[in-house]
């Protein structure tokens, strides 16, 4: 790993830039160690998150990309898209999570709409 920015007590803190080996990204505020505040990451399958984090996790507004063109605008808890949603394309987490959104097209475009989380299903083990 390779952190360029400020430290306190030994640990990541305010501004900065994390780079892991497999080439993930993170740019952004850090709090005690942990992404925090506003930030960006890049993650080394192409996704991209941009938004708030709290302790490490999204959480508040943020936009998750996809390689593929498909992303999710959304306010997240703790890793998680919650209330309105606002996506584009098709979102299948890589873990085998099954997601349903419910909403309303946008501009007519049927890959486009809003809408909220109705559902969410573990991956099955």
């Amino acid at each position: 790993m390779l952190y360029v920015g400020g430290f306190r007590n030994d640990e990541f803190h305010g501004e900065g830039t994390l780079t892991y080996p497999d080439g993930r990204l993170y740019e952004g505020q850090f709090s005690n160690g942990e992404f925090h505040g506003k930030g960006k990451e890049v993650f080394a399958d192409g996704k991209q998150y941009e938004g708030q984090y709290i302790e490490g996790s999204f959480h508040g507004k943020g936009l998750l990309s996809n390689p593929n063109g498909s992303s999710i605008q959304a306010t997240f808890r703790y890793g998680e898209p919650y209330g309105k949603v606002r996506r584009r394309g098709i979102y299948r987490p890589d873990n085998g999570a099954r997601r349903l959104l419910s909403g309303q097209e946008l501009q007519g475009d049927p890959m486009s709409y809003t809408g909220r989380l109705v559902s969410q299903q573990a991956p099955a083990r």
